[in-house]
């Protein structure tokens, strides 16, 4: 990913990927877990689209179970 990309990203989008990519969770695991597309991660992690309150919600709920587990 292209750092001046990254940079122009919503902080919620910076941090989802971080954590994604920390935890070598690949696009669709994540989409599974937000009840989502794997487009729309994609299209949420090139900038092209937000991240809405519910699967915000639903992506903290995620990162904080997974963390606590290892």
């Amino acid at each position: 990913m292209c750092y001046r990309h990254f940079e122009k990203l919503d902080d919620d989008v910076k941090k989802m990927i971080q954590w994604r990519k920390d935890r070598n969770i690949p696009q669709i695991q994540l989409a599974e877990m937000l009840y989502v597309s794997t487009a729309t991660i994609s299209n949420m992690e090139r900038g092209k689209r937000k991240l809405r309150p519910e699967e915000k919600q639903r992506l903290l709920s995620y990162m904080d179970s997974l963390t606590f587990r290892g």
